[in-house]
């Protein structure tokens, strides 16, 4: 498993031998090797995805939190032109979405490099993008801070598509999931294909720029 770090690195694969770490042991959901990779097993996520509160078994299929438009209709359009969503998680981690007119799908960047994906060595691409505001509280420890973001209270966002905005309500149901709807609360209809999703602090929703 490939979590956190994008760039592109170089890597051989070898033999421990009888040193090869047992993850089964290990008290969390994954082994780090140096800072790029992740290794994990079906046992040590399943327990990653329950304390997380994340469900796994359901009576009935979830629904979707929202619907796709008809293969015939036009593609979804908002009024707000959206070109460049620009999400600044921290000084040296920008995160820019930038809609590529050819291609119709908005380009990942980050600090104004074009990421690449190390599955399939090319660039990551998206053809929708939902930033999500929620509330937030911050601990406060001996040594450090700690911003916990509240992903289940539900709030206002913007979804992306087409090189378009439009500004969209979200929640999430008893069972933990999520629902977009409209500002009307109609079940929101998006465009098919991949969908970049972020949560973001309500209070700093000024800093995201779209143009």
């Amino acid at each position: 498993m490939h979590n956190g770090e994008d760039d592109a690195v170089e890597y051989s694969q070898g033999k421990q031998g009888g040193s090869a770490i047992d993850l089964s042991k290990s008290s969390s959901y994954a082994y780090s090797e140096g800072s790029s990779h992740l290794y994990t097993n079906a046992s040590l996520m399943a327990n990653a995805l329950d304390n997380s509160r994340v469900p796994t078994r359901f009576s009935s299929y979830p629904s979707l939190p929202f619907y796709f438009r008809g293969y015939f209709d036009e593609q979804i359009k908002a009024s707000e032109s959206a070109k460049r969503i620009t999400i600044p998680f921290g000084q040296e981690n920008r995160v820019s979405l930038v809609y590529n007119e050819e291609t119709e799908r908005y380009m990942y960047q980050r600090n104004g490099i074009n990421r690449v994906d190390l599955h399939n060595g090319e660039y990551i691409e998206y053809d929708n993008a939902f930033v999500l505001f929620c509330d937030s509280t911050t601990y406060e420890r001996s040594d450090a801070t700690e911003l916990v973001l509240d992903t289940q209270g539900g709030g206002t966002g913007y979804y992306c598509t087409g090189g378009t905005l439009m500004k969209i309500l979200w929640s999430e149901d008893a069972s933990g999931n999520l629902r977009f709807t409209n500002t009307k609360g109609e079940l929101l209809c998006i465009n098919r294909g991949t969908s970049y999703i972020s949560f973001y602090k309500t209070t700093l929703k000024a800093q995201i720029t779209t143009n």
